[in-house]
């Protein structure tokens, strides 16, 4: 990963209240929060505090994130209604979704 990497840069420095993060993995692409807390620098795991849900994108978990566009949620509540809907759904359950971990999350462009 280099330094230009937005992967590199929201792990190592971090992110503001209201910047946007978006999704870099097959499980996320494209998913677009709006964080509502300072991410610290440094930190791993998944993404601290509440955030808007701006898109679901085309990951492959969008068609159960697109219910929650426009919600505040955090990754705690979002993940476990997410693995609810996703087990209820499926013949093999699901006990971890690593979709608001920060390493597959970068810092997006400002939205214009």
């Amino acid at each position: 990963m280099s330094a230009a990497d937005p992967r590199s840069i929201f792990c190592n420095e971090g992110a503001k209240a209201g910047d946007r993060v978006v999704g870099l993995h097959p499980k996320n692409r494209g998913l677009i929060l709006k964080l509502r807390q300072d991410q610290l620098r440094g930190e791993s795991g998944s993404v601290k505090g509440r955030f808007d849900v701006i898109e679901a994108g085309d990951g492959d978990y969008a068609d159960y994130i697109a219910g929650f566009i426009g919600q505040t949620l955090n990754a705690s509540e979002m993940t476990e209604m997410l693995l609810s809907a996703i087990n209820s759904s499926r013949t093999k359950s699901l006990s971890k979704l690593t979709i608001f971990d920060r390493n597959s999350l970068g810092v997006a462009p400002p939205a214009e």
